[in-house]
């Protein structure tokens, strides 16, 4: 009975047994039946009714809480080794957003999300918020956006065109996106000759009057021309890439002289905008005027030739190709091949002078 009543009382203490003629067991009360007692202890020769050999239970009044259950995420020492919510398998990983950005670094984790952490961990930099998968990358000798490497596909690179000569000169194809100047790039489009490095600017053919050439032009870069015999009206296209003075800036004017004794219809093409100025002499019969290009286009001295226009700014067409100055070509929107095509299937007449350069200022057909 003086063991039951000590139970009654008290959470803590130590029965001893009446009887001193056995050998006597500690035994811990198990309140809560989970196989483990808790502070209170007895001696005794035989386990009392409602207690176990088994210590260690932190809450004894609630079985789930025992030195063999499992921790849970619940803010409680479910298996009483003195910590909370420590060792568990299922626990959320969260990142360290130190700079703010969203993106985390360092790994932490928890049941429920710590203040100043976020879901993703994929920031290279936590201490600047300007470093993150979501940024921008920029020229600046630092992984931006976190992709493994440095000013790559930067938003502000600059444009670099083929050097092939190593004249400081480049032309227009092909180029490249790069923070640095890359070996064998220039920044220019400006060579008339990327074949000789004693050519840059001046590879003028000629154009005076003195010029044997059926069609001289005036150009500061690379001439390009090819003729075939044919009937009339004579086909005869003049193309650039743009007027000397600028790219992408106002109107150029080119001035075109047709001093030859034919019949003929004639195209006049650029990518950029130009202004032609067209003169007749010497018995020439301009029958038809094609303009093409991409920017605008327009012609003087025209006036009673019936003329047609298919720039793409204006009529969103061309004959072919917004483009077409060089010979033979046939990629890219320069494409000389379907420029020829174009006008040929739109006159059904062969082509009969083709002349062209990038940059230009005249030319004078005989």
């Amino acid at each position: 009975m003086l063991f039951l009543t000590l139970l009654a009382c008290s959470d803590i203490g130590l029965v001893t047994p009446a009887k001193d003629d056995c050998e006597a067991q500690v035994w811990y009360l198990d309140r809560d039946g989970d196989g483990f007692g808790g502070t209170f202890a007895v001696a005794d020769c035989e386990q009392p009714e409602g207690a176990v050999a088994e210590t260690g239970d932190c809450d004894d009044a609630d079985a789930a809480i025992h030195p063999l259950a499992s921790e849970q995420c619940n803010g409680i020492d479910d298996d009483c080794d003195g910590s909370i919510d420590q060792g568990i398998e299922d626990l959320q990983t969260w990142y360290v957003d130190a700079d703010g950005d969203g993106f985390g670094g360092d790994a932490v984790q928890a049941c429920e999300q710590p203040a100043g952490t976020v879901d993703d961990g994929s920031d290279c930099d936590d201490g600047d918020p300007g470093v993150n998968p979501a940024a921008l990358e920029v020229c600046n000798e630092v992984d931006d956006d976190c992709d493994g490497t440095i000013d790559q596909d930067a938003v502000d690179a600059s444009t670099w065109y083929r050097d092939a000569d190593g004249d400081g000169h480049g032309v227009p194809e092909p180029s490249l996106q790069s923070c640095e100047q890359p070996s064998g790039y220039a920044d220019s489009i400006d060579d008339c000759d990327d074949s000789d490095a004693a050519l840059a600017l001046d590879c003028d053919e000629g154009g005076g009057p003195g010029d044997p050439a059926e069609v001289a032009m005036s150009c500061s870069g690379t001439t390009y021309r090819f003729s075939n015999p044919t009937g009339e009206p004579e086909l005869v296209v003049l193309s650039l890439y743009e007027a000397d003075g600028g790219h992408g800036g106002p109107p150029g004017t080119v001035a075109v002289d047709i001093r030859r004794n034919a019949d003929i219809v004639l195209v006049l093409s650029s990518y950029e905008p130009v202004e032609w100025q067209l003169a007749t002499s010497g018995g020439a019969n301009v029958q038809e005027v094609l303009l093409n290009g991409y920017h605008a286009q327009t012609v003087t001295g025209a006036g009673g030739i019936p003329t047609t226009t298919r720039s793409y700014d204006q009529t969103r067409s061309n004959f072919g190709a917004s483009c077409g100055y060089s010979w033979p070509y046939a990629g890219g929107g320069c494409d000389t091949n379907q420029l020829i095509s174009g006008v040929e299937s739109f006159t059904g007449l062969t082509t009969t002078e083709f002349s062209g350069c990038y940059h230009g200022t005249a030319f004078t057909v005989r």
